[in-house]
């Protein structure tokens, strides 16, 4: 299984943009792709999931529904929000194609996408382009 089944649309990419809600300019801290509900969403790299479930306020997953984070051997921290479902648990190690979940529609979102970032070291609010981690240039 590749990272994604079927194809995907950016709809959303890394750096400043609108944010939907609020109209003020932000920084995106990751790529959002298009992705139909209940799209079988798999692991781009292998590591150690370190948060599996609803993203609740003061945990850095706060606003992305259903979250899968996981740390690479490098330290840092892929983010996959808002998932319909979660299919890994908090502690598991993973490696490349591990179905994560299904794409969805939770939290702070305006429609079904799969919102995916890259936390350098861990760290939330520095953030890596997760282009060269989907290899879309």
């Amino acid at each position: 299984m590749k990272w994604a089944t079927g194809g995907f649309k950016v709809t959303s990419d890394w750096g400043k943009r609108n944010d939907p809600f609020t109209k003020e300019v932000r920084t995106h801290q990751g790529l959002d792709l298009a992705l139909p509900k209940g799209t079988a969403v798999g692991s781009n790299i292998s590591g150690e999931v370190i948060y599996a479930g609803m993203g609740k306020s003061g945990t850095g997953y706060g606003g992305y529904g259903n979250v899968v984070a996981i740390k690479d051997s490098n330290g840092n921290v892929h983010v996959f929000g808002h998932l319909d479902s979660v299919n890994v648990k908090k502690g598991q190690k993973i490696s490349t194609g591990t179905l994560l979940g299904k794409s969805g529609n939770t939290g702070k979102s305006t429609g079904a996408h799969l919102h995916y970032e890259v936390r350098k070291n861990g760290e939330l609010n520095n953030n890596l382009n997760p282009r060269k981690y989907l290899q879309l240039g």
